[in-house]
């Protein structure tokens, strides 16, 4: 593929790649389907039949920032779905782009997915989306 970026191989773009960031420091989990109901939940009804296309994008994105140490798997939820968590760098990058000092961010959710990430579920039932 010529051009590609050798910074971000997945192709994210920062507006995404901050929409991943954003999520994270608020929710600590999150999987690709509750970042884009958040963030952009437009796109919903644009990709009905194949959630996969909705929710490529901001999976790229958090990959494109794993490979930068930004963010992390954490698991699988019970319905299958990847969970991304932040890492302590990814948590200080989460406080700039949220404009929030440092010490108002909480922790990292480590371990999170650690018995098929129950209260992740739970939290994204909490979200209003046709993404499930």
């Amino acid at each position: 593929m010529a051009g590609k970026n050798t910074c971000w191989p997945y192709g994210s773009t920062t507006a995404l790649r901050e929409d991943v960031l954003r999520v994270l420091g608020v929710m600590k989990v999150a999987t690709g389907e509750q970042v884009q109901a958040l963030t952009r939940p437009h796109l919903t009804y644009h990709h009905r039949r194949d959630p996969g296309w909705r929710t490529k994008p901001h999976r790229n994105a958090a990959l494109d920032l794993a490979l930068h140490g930004l963010t992390v798997s954490e698991g699988s939820t019970r319905e299958g779905r990847k969970l991304w968590g932040l890492t302590i760098a990814g948590l200080q990058a989460a406080a700039q782009v949220l404009q929030r000092p440092l010490h108002e961010m909480g922790s990292t959710a480590r371990g999170a997915a650690t018995h098929g990430a129950a209260h992740a579920s739970r939290l994204g039932g909490c979200i209003p989306s046709n993404a499930a």
